[in-house]
């Protein structure tokens, strides 16, 4: 027997884990109306931090399996395979690298509460270089070594992991709250876009002279040959 206070195995687990969940809840500061970090947003990314307030549905489509053709033109489509997996994979990872403009929208807003401790020690004209810097950093003379810098800066980040992570934990999040997840995000969802439940085809085929009869009736355009 160890001295002291002996935990069960679910309490040391929790103990374990407690660094990760407070990291994971950490929150960070936002930009409030009369603040100068506010219009330091407006002017940085030419919209306001409340943009998209009130709009709780993004209607700008994206592209996927069941609408490329909207986003590739037809002549690129010749000769390929859209049954196949490697094209299906091709779409979703157009679809990851794609930005709506409210997901970009918010992507800044994340970028920025990152930025405003630094913001907040520094003064006006220090402020306007940070600006100034931030704005220009593509713009440089030697293309080819900011090039070399972004590719860099691009190998060492973590961001695709993190970004593939949310997804996932939002993915499994509105799988166990079905509610929630029918409340903010299916309610808003286009009914023409979504596939037909195989149960709805199930039970259509099952009653098809229910069917027959209710279209005849309320149609008056079904006819049998």
């Amino acid at each position: 027997m160890y001295p002291g206070k002996v935990y069960e195995p679910s309490d040391r687990k929790k103990l374990l884990a407690l660094p990760f969940l407070l990291n994971k809840r950490v929150e960070l500061p936002e930009p409030k109306y009369g603040q100068k970090e506010y219009d330091l947003f407006t002017k940085l990314y030419g919209k306001d931090w409340n943009h998209y307030q009130g709009v709780n549905f993004d209607n700008e489509e994206k592209i996927t399996e069941f609408n490329y053709e909207k986003f590739i033109d037809k002549h690129l489509l010749e000769g390929v395979d859209t049954t196949s997996e490697e094209f299906k994979n091709t779409i979703k990872m157009l679809n990851f690298q794609s930005r709506t403009e409210m997901e970009q929208h918010e992507e800044n807003r994340e970028n920025f509460k990152k930025m405003m401790p630094i913001f907040r020690t520094l003064d006006e004209e220090e402020t306007e270089i940070l600006l100034h810097l931030i704005n220009n950093r593509g713009r440089q003379e030697n293309s080819s070594a900011q090039r070399s810098n972004d590719l860099i800066d691009a190998a060492c980040s973590d961001e695709v992991k993190e970004r593939l992570a949310k997804m996932s934990e939002d993915g499994n999040f509105a799988l166990k709250n079905t509610y929630h997840h029918n409340e903010t995000t299916m309610k808003y969802a286009k009914k023409e876009r979504m596939p037909v439940d195989h149960t709805k085809v199930r039970d259509i085929l099952r009653n098809q002279h229910i069917a027959k009869y209710a279209i005849d009736n309320e149609i008056g355009t079904y006819s049998e040959f």
